[in-house]
């Protein structure tokens, strides 16, 4: 697939703040149009009216509403093409498995999850008519290494990135391709934004990894410059450069994620080299459960998808 040439419209979920923010001030310094998605567009302009002076616009758009398909179909017309989404809107929600309300449960993967899908089928019709587009997901380190005391955020990020997976495969006929950003730890306000879960922690877990989580937690909101060293404005370059195949992606080989932030790379080695020790030491009891004399066909069919 070409890259992607200057001055497209760009549109950017959750932008009122943080990453979202980053990637759309990022993209409006590459030359390209910029639509900023926020829930309440009127305080994000009153808050970084940077935005609007670079030449993006505010756009009202809440990933929960039932109105997002009209919402998107609206720009759509107005602006006549989008040519990259970024599902960034999300959020984290600290907490057991045993603690959490189902209802809290729901809800993030409401936002998490379904949010971008909303996105992504807003988006499709035209991008399927003008055979081209990306789909951009912001991810997280925690959708593939999971996060005790964070596992529904880690569910929600791990269940999005397979989906755009999912969709790379169904889009590539359409010249639509699909990117997944696994971030780690950058300076933002995720972790202050952060919702409280209504039981809080039972006592016997923080004694356990969760404590060690919930620590990491508390010194990250006391000290955010020593535990998070991640730099907003960098990734959003970055992201630039991946989408646009420019910077320091201009000869980077094509590749379905992006990794930023040197603790995710840390920690995607050592989810790797679980994974590895569980292919080897799986692999004899794995290849002995199938008919006498089947070849697998069918899984290689699926492999060459």
């Amino acid at each position: 697939m070409s890259p992607l040439q200057y001055s497209h419209t760009w549109l950017v979920t959750g932008a009122s703040q943080g990453l979202g923010l980053a990637i759309a001030m990022s993209a409006l310094k590459a030359g390209h149009n910029v639509i900023a998605a926020a829930r309440n567009p009127r305080k994000a302009a009153e808050e970084h009216p940077e935005l609007e002076m670079s030449g993006g616009r505010w756009l009202e758009l809440d990933v929960n509403s039932v109105d997002v398909l009209k919402t998107i179909e609206s720009v759509v017309n107005q602006a006549g093409h989008i040519d990259v989404v970024v599902n960034n809107a999300g959020y984290f929600l600290p907490g057991t498995i045993e603690d959490l309300e189902e209802s809290e449960m729901y809800a993030i993967m409401e936002t998490n999850f379904f949010g971008p899908i909303r996105v992504i089928k807003g988006v499709l019709p035209v991008m399927r008519a003008q055979s081209s587009g990306t789909i951009v997901l912001m991810g997280s380190i925690f959708g593939f290494y999971a996060c005790p005391g964070g596992a529904m955020y880690s569910c929600s990020k791990a269940a999005a990135e397979l989906l755009h997976e999912t969709l790379r495969k169904e889009l590539a006929p359409f010249n639509i391709r699909t990117l997944i950003i696994e971030p780690g730890l950058f300076r933002t306000a995720v972790v202050t934004n952060a919702p409280q879960p209504v039981r809080g922690f039972s006592e016997p877990y923080l004694s356990t990894a969760i404590g060690k989580t919930l620590g990491l937690v508390e010194n990250m909101v006391r000290d955010p410059a020593q535990y998070m060293p991640g730099d907003p404005s960098k990734l959003g370059d970055r992201v630039v450069d991946f989408i646009d195949e420019s910077g320091m992606a201009k000869h980077m080989r094509p590749t379905a994620r992006l990794l930023l932030g040197r603790d995710a790379v840390k920690l995607y080695k050592l989810k790797l080299q679980s994974l590895t020790e569980d292919l080897e030491a799986s692999d004899q009891m794995a290849t002995s459960t199938d008919y006498d004399g089947h070849t697998g066909q069918g899984v290689s069919v699926v492999a060459n998808f």
